[in-house]
């Protein structure tokens, strides 16, 4: 067997050296393999100060898997009955991979290029590298009482290989990202816009219900890599948003819905708000509450488990969906309040299901596919 090094390098999310020395630590890690980890200050250009982390280790690979990462260190490209493009490679009409494997000055071999031996080589080290460095961060700012964010690095973590310990040059390229996005604008503003402010700054008393305020700042939690917290307060919105809608609505309620033991959010919203407001919308397809009704259990559950066990199975992608069903329900409490011009910010498949109108640009959402074109696409 052989051996191919590994490096993790990022940038550490809300971390700094104190001002007084040192500006850089070195901690060995022991494990399968063992890895070294490295911290060092680094400046800003606005004039603040940073953290670099690190962490390297030695892989035992074997012997083709070594020779395949040292041609990629000389630019060339190793052929194998394994890998998953012809040679030559080429874009365009321009050629980036020779018959001979001789690569193009600049061109940077997509992950997607490597044979699947090597992606699944990079994947084990990436993920040890990742998980050792983060419970050391975790564990230093535990033990310091320093401060960080949820989200540890800044960006995804750079991967680069080398044959020794030192002198890691060459940088591994990540899978490339499939993922979606929202192309919602910003402020719009027409007749009928200034005609709906117009309205609700003449009600007196009408302001921005608190649900909303929480959503906020579940999204902002959600955009600063905090999907837990983001988690919690959603749910809490809901929760606040489905109150506060039966006060007002059912005048006797104020005193239950503030001290008595009351049915989870989900059957509220699956059971009682069509009871409450099905004659005043006889044509209201209520099915798209029920579909609502059962999203939001799952993120209840998740919350629930959150709380009593300290783990829920949740990332960023379930923070920014959890959001947008949040949005949807609080909209629909909204309409069903009065308030018409709400049927406009829902999505546009809830707007199908209830029989709304769908509105022009609303749910709009983008798919981003980064890299290099595939020899398949």
């Amino acid at each position: 067997m052989a051996n191919v090094s590994f490096l993790l390098s990022a940038k550490a999310l809300g971390m700094s050296f104190d001002p007084t020395p040192p500006t850089e630590l070195q901690f060995e890690a022991s494990g399968t393999p063992n890895c070294l980890i490295r911290l060092r200050q680094w400046d800003r250009d606005n004039g603040e100060r940073g953290l670099e982390v690190q962490c390297s280790a030695a892989f035992e690979v074997s012997e083709w898997e070594r020779d395949f990462i040292a041609a990629q260190l000389e630019r060339r490209y190793l052929a194998s009955a394994t890998m998953p493009l012809k040679l030559p490679y080429r874009i365009n009409g321009e050629t980036h991979i020779e018959a001979d494997g001789s690569m193009r000055e600049g061109f940077g071999i997509p992950f997607e290029f490597l044979p699947p031996e090597i992606q699944a080589l990079c994947g084990r080290a990436r993920e040890h590298l990742t998980a050792t460095l983060s419970r050391f961060i975790k564990l230093l700012r535990w033990e310091q009482a320093s401060p960080g964010a949820h989200a540890l690095f800044e960006y995804s973590p750079s991967l680069y290989w080398a044959l020794g310990r030192e002198d890691y040059h060459k940088h591994v390229k990540a899978p490339r990202e499939d993922f979606e996005t929202s192309a919602l604008g910003g402020v719009k503003w027409g007749a009928e816009h200034e005609e709906r402010m117009a309205l609700l700054w003449r009600s007196e008393g009408v302001e921005e219900p608190l649900a909303h305020e929480l959503l906020r700042e579940a999204c902002y939690l959600a955009n600063g890599g905090s999907p837990r917290s983001a988690l919690l307060i959603a749910v809490s919105a809901v929760e606040t948003g489905l109150k506060n809608h039966i006060s007002r609505h059912v005048k006797s309620s104020g005193w239950l819905v503030e001290c008595a033991q009351s049915p989870p959010v989900y059957k509220i919203l699956r059971d009682y708000i069509p009871d409450l407001h099905v004659e005043s919308n006889p044509e209201m397809k209520w099915s798209g509450i029920r579909h609502l009704s059962k999203k939001l259990q799952t993120y209840v559950e998740l919350r629930n488990q959150l709380i009593q066990y300290g783990k829920a199975n949740f990332d960023n992608k379930d923070a920014f969906a959890l959001v947008d069903l949040v949005s949807d329900i609080l909209y629909v409490l909204d309409f069903l309040s009065g308030h018409v011009w709400a049927q406009s910010n829902v999505s546009s498949a809830l707007a199908r299901e209830l029989g709304w109108s769908v509105a022009e640009g609303k749910g709009i959402r983008i798919n981003v596919l980064s890299g290099y074109p595939l020899p398949n696409d």
